[in-house]
């Protein structure tokens, strides 16, 4: 009974063991796709007023770190969002350094409808983009 007991023991340790290891496994996968090597973060706010507020964070000091692309995107009546107007980004360029800060004004741009802005972040080369809050306008 005693070698019983110890198979018992070593099995439920072993599944206890398993399942903790597939759930880590299964938490990295879902937190994978918003690591990134160069940006530690970067967002984009679109205000009440039509501004928009961009700001980014580097793990390292870049020699440059800038706004390359931004996309006014619309909500249609089937709520998919479509893309409405290329617009011109801030034309802050930050030099070496970590933060990237920029606010730009679009009222002359976004009219009524529900809004969001997509836009593309550069540090020394690399790229990532990230897409704003929504935001309707009457």
């Amino acid at each position: 009974m005693n070698n019983n007991y110890q198979r018992i023991v070593y099995f439920v340790a072993t599944l206890i063991f398993l399942l903790s290891v597939e759930i880590s496994i299964a938490t990295a996968e879902s937190i994978m796709p918003y690591a990134d090597e160069v940006f530690d973060s970067a967002s984009i706010s679109l205000t009440t007023n039509k501004n928009a507020d961009f700001q980014a964070l580097t793990a390292t000091t870049c020699s440059e770190i800038k706004v390359t692309a931004v996309v006014l995107q619309k909500r249609n009546s089937s709520g998919i969002w479509v893309n409405s107007k290329i617009l011109t980004p801030p034309s802050d360029v930050w030099r070496n350094g970590k933060v990237y800060d920029a606010t730009k004004d679009y009222s002359s741009v976004i009219g009524t409808g529900t809004f969001r802005l997509k836009a593309t972040f550069s540090a020394d080369g690399h790229s990532i983009t990230r897409y704003s809050n929504v935001r309707t306008y009457s």
